[in-house]
């Protein structure tokens, strides 16, 4: 499929989760869970640019080292404002389209994300907003989340900080002014969780693996 749009993909981690402390660089199987991530979404078909986006604070210097080592982009800014983050990423990347991913699902692969972007080009090329997580049918964590960089600065003027914490979020809480499309999966899933955000979680993500 054809496309002409800069699509980039935004990675927020950090490593001061409190019930999971450091767990973006905690080895997976011996692979730091980010750097797992990365792999699996490398070669992504539509997409220009991984961008990994951090905080400034020096707790996060480790993903800044990670990602020159991998020699993944890395953007650092405010560690609560994250839509100022991805504010930032989308204006020095120039982006058409951002995909947001979170450090702590490891199993979203290049295949998913190639199917979101697929999707939305044929099916949702004027909205504002595609997911696949509320209600969608696949497993917690295995979200991939595309919005468009005109959506994203609207956001913008948000100042509840839930919203700004959570970048999605004021999308979700006026729906009147975004077009809003929900993917389902085409397929049952065998896990219903994927994510990471507790020590059972981790253990668990391992056994999967």
């Amino acid at each position: 499929m054809k496309n002409k749009l800069n699509i980039i993909i935004v990675i927020q981690a950090r490593m001061g989760s409190k019930r999971l402390p450091g767990k973006s660089l905690k080895l997976l199987l011996g692979q730091p869970m980010l750097a797992r991530l990365i792999n699996n979404i490398q070669g992504a078909n539509l997409v220009n640019k991984i961008v990994v986006a951090t905080s400034d604070k020096s707790v996060d210097d480790d993903i800044q080292n990670l990602c020159i080592k991998l020699n993944i982009d890395c953007y650092r800014g405010s560690e609560t404002d994250v839509l100022s983050r991805f504010i930032d990423v989308s204006k020095i990347y120039k982006a058409d389209l951002l995909v947001r991913l979170t450090g702590d699902n490891p199993f979203v692969e290049k295949s998913l994300i190639d199917f979101m972007l697929e999707t939305y080009l044929k099916h949702y090329n004027d909205y504002d907003y595609i997911h696949n997580v509320e209600n969608s049918g696949f497993p917690y964590g295995l979200y991939v989340e595309i919005f468009t960089n005109s959506a994203l600065f609207k956001a913008n003027i948000t100042k509840d900080e839930l919203d700004r914490e959570h970048v999605t979020r004021y999308f979700k809480c006026n729906t009147h002014d975004f077009r809003i499309g929900l993917v389902k999966a085409k397929r049952k899933y065998k896990y219903s969780h994927l994510t990471v955000d507790t020590n059972d979680e981790f253990m668990e993500a391992e056994n999967i693996l």
